[in-house]
């Protein structure tokens, strides 16, 4: 298969895989036993769809910074990590008008009675699903085609995508397109952390740093 084979076929359908998945198990089937049996499938496909890349792209070696990669992603992490809980305990009030909501989206997806071990499970293992899939592959997939910030941006947007569908279920549309675009921007310096380290590891840790926070946060209002 060629590249432009593997960039039409893979990389960008999957540009949409977790918005899809997230549009069915957050709002189409939310509530019902359905809904973790799809969250469960997407996961498993994040997983699978980038292996025919893993095995077949060309073999490129590349210099890797990962101390200069762990540097930013420990300070980009950090930085926005203490802006999240910032402006969370500035606008408490509000934020705690959407605590019966988190509350029940908790309970629907069967994580309310073990919500630490889910947090740490989010911020950790799945961070590093999403670095692996959306920085990796999609971003590295993108490249093939066009120039980095491009690509950056590109990825960036579709990953935000599914944020959309998920921020929607507990925020107005204002507070949703707002956290939507900051996840976006998020993802466009996880991108250029990798770009300039070539090394995925300052990313995913600035990705738990900031799950983390935002898990915190839930914690809170929930409990």
């Amino acid at each position: 298969m060629t590249k432009k084979q593997i960039f039409y076929t893979f990389v960008i359908p999957g540009l949409f895989i977790q918005f899809i998945g997230a549009s069915f198990y957050f709002v189409l089937f939310s509530g019902t036993g359905i809904s973790n049996i799809i969250y469960t499938l997407t996961k498993i496909l994040i997983i699978l769809w980038p292996l025919y890349w893993v095995f077949r792209r060309d073999k490129i070696k590349q210099i890797t910074n990962r101390k200069q990669s762990i540097i930013y992603g420990l300070i980009f992490g950090l930085a926005v990590s203490a802006l999240i809980f910032i402006i969370f305990n500035i606008f408490f009030e509000y934020f705690l008008q959407s605590s019966a909501d988190i509350t029940k989206k908790a309970r629907d997806l069967d994580i309310l009675n073990h919500y630490i071990l889910f947090s740490l499970f989010l911020s950790i293992t799945h961070s590093a699903l999403e670095e692996y899939y959306w920085r990796w592959f999609i971003f590295k997939g993108l490249q093939t085609k066009f120039q980095p910030l491009l690509a950056a941006i590109i990825s960036s947007l579709a990953f935000s995508l599914h944020h959309f569908i998920v921020l929607s279920q507990f925020f107005n549309i204002w507070i949703t397109i707002l956290f939507g675009i900051v996840v976006g921007v998020g993802g466009l310096f996880w991108c250029l952390i990798y770009h300039k380290t070539k090394s995925i590891i300052g990313s995913w840790i600035a990705h738990i740093l900031v799950d983390l926070a935002v898990m915190t946060v839930g914690y809170i209002l929930i409990f």
